[in-house]
């Protein structure tokens, strides 16, 4: 069986919602590097995208988790505590999917699951084969 490729799928580049700029450099798509705001998550952004994961299976858990911290430094909503309320808002929402991304590609049950239901394979209930 051939092995399906393995890479991290960084997200379309696009342009700052608040003050327009290309984002571009370490935190984007999810810090404007120019405005310092937060950014609405980008549709089609997957959680192994928005912490610049791998799309594969194992998940190296300590480069997971620096990667979620950094993010989490920048992203945080009490360092937006006196922003307009379009960027606190932004912020909610950017950390809590990096919350629930970081949640979900800890738990490798989460992740085969995810990769057999793509491919309508299910793998729950009885045990059997997959478990």
């Amino acid at each position: 069986m051939p092995s399906a490729p393995v890479a991290a799928a960084p997200a379309s580049p696009h342009n700052c919602a608040f003050c327009g700029v290309r984002l571009e450099g370490g935190l984007a798509p999810h810090l404007c590097a120019a405005c310092n705001s937060p950014q609405p998550r980008l549709a089609g952004e997957t959680y192994f995208s928005a912490l610049s994961a791998p799309v594969r299976f194992g998940q190296d858990q300590a480069s997971l988790q620096r990667r979620f911290y950094e993010l989490s430094r920048a992203l945080h909503p009490d360092r937006f505590a006196r922003s307009a309320p379009e960027v606190r808002q932004a912020s909610l929402a950017r950390m809590s999917f990096l919350n629930e991304a970081f949640d979900f590609l800890k738990k490798r049950e989460e992740i085969r699951e995810y990769f057999f239901s793509s491919f309508g394979v299910s793998c729950g209930g009885g045990g059997g084969l997959w478990m």
